[in-house]
């Protein structure tokens, strides 16, 4: 199965994301997420990764909230280990 990372477009206001252009593709949904991990950008565009059928795994909105001393937050894309301390 191959996995595949797409910037987005909206068709209209309101409309929902769809991939424009591929950037990446591999066999291997890690070295997606690595690709990801290394060019999201803060206020970028938003990138998704799907499978070869269209079906979405995720996308760079969707975010992950984690608190493992119960002190300090962490973000993190779905699937990726980076973290970013917010708080």
């Amino acid at each position: 199965m191959k996995y595949e990372v797409w910037d987005t477009i909206s068709l209209g206001h309101g409309e929902p994301l769809v991939g424009f252009t591929k950037l990446f593709e591999s066999e291997i949904l890690n070295d997606a997420v690595i690709y990801v991990d290394e060019n999201v950008k803060e206020n970028g565009p938003i990138l998704m990764v799907t499978r070869e059928n269209g079906s979405m795994v995720f996308n760079t909105t969707e975010s992950i909230y984690e608190s493992p001393d119960g002190k300090a937050i962490y973000k993190r894309l779905p699937l990726s280990n980076n973290r970013t301390k917010i708080n």
